[in-house]
């Protein structure tokens, strides 16, 4: 078990390696830096795939390992086709026009390979832990769907469609902003799942990997692999997600209003609006 996993978490981490070096030569020859993000959830179909063709897995495997492959396969579809749709024409990312402040043509590429996609490259390994785990226990002890695994599965779908519906109401409210006016359509989108919290997305993103994780419980040392979600939902909490968002947002006297009645993360009913004093 232990010099599969070395194998299946090294070729992983060179897929990623590769990946981000591709994606780097790109970011370099059409001058956008955000293009990262295009490939960020691909990133994770792509360890799926090559991991499961390491691991000359074929039509006779397992339905365990079947679901451990395509889960990520299908987030990732869904994920980079709503990123594509969303940034495609709109430049670079104003987060990464702001990196490269103080750096020079000289250092920009350098300190973009090694410190921005360096991170992102760990940061995508460490995420990706279930899906290596898994798949070497998997693969060792021929383990089997469980009750846990269809439980964690479940929770993995609806954290998938969760995320897509809540990234569907925000675009469609968005569009209908520009198009009618903050005045018909309100400054916040504060509507379907947007009610109940502020980052239903994030909240979808991190429930779908603690739904993988579950199913990757179901087999021996999976227990092992919670380093993923955990630092997921870290990250997605407070280092690229909705603390980040919030520095910029919480100066707008609306968005406070918002944040004073409604969750930050996780779902729950919204507190009633104050009423104007006469």
């Amino acid at each position: 078990m232990m010099s599969l996993f070395l194998s299946l978490l090294s070729v992983a981490a060179l897929t990623i390696i590769a990946l981000m070096i591709f994606i780097w030569i790109v970011a370099l020859l059409t001058d956008d830096a955000s293009v990262i993000d295009l490939v960020w959830g691909l990133g994770f179909a792509l360890v799926a795939i090559v991991c499961a063709v390491w691991l000359n897995l074929n039509a006779n495997m397992s339905t365990y390992l079947w679901v451990l492959t395509m889960l990520p396969i299908v987030w990732a579809i869904r994920y980079s086709t709503y990123i594509f749709w969303r940034n495609i024409g709109h430049g670079e990312d104003p987060r990464y026009t702001k990196m490269r402040e103080g750096k020079s043509k000289a250092t920009w590429p350098f300190h973009l390979l090694f410190k921005i996609y360096g991170f992102q490259a760990l940061a995508m390994l460490i995420v990706a832990l279930p899906i290596v785990v898994g798949m070497a226990s998997g693969t060792a002890y021929e383990t089997k769907m469980s009750i846990w695994a269809v439980i964690g599965a479940t929770i993995c779908l609806f954290g998938i469609v969760y995320e897509g519906l809540a990234d569907i109401q925000l675009a469609k409210f968005k569009y209908k902003r520009k198009a009618l006016g903050p005045e018909v359509t309100g400054k916040v989108m504060d509507k379907g799942l947007w009610r109940y919290s502020r980052h239903p997305n994030y909240f979808g993103n991190a429930t779908l990997w603690w739904g993988y994780f579950i199913i990757v419980c179901s087999t021996a040392f999976g227990a092992l692999s919670a380093i993923g979600p955990l630092f997921m939902t870290y990250c997605l909490i407070r280092v690229s997600g909705a603390d980040h968002l919030e520095k910029t947002l919480s100066q707008r006297p609306e968005y406070v209003d918002y944040m004073q009645r409604t969750s930050k993360f996780f779902p729950q009913p919204p507190k009633p609006k104050p009423y104007a004093a006469a």
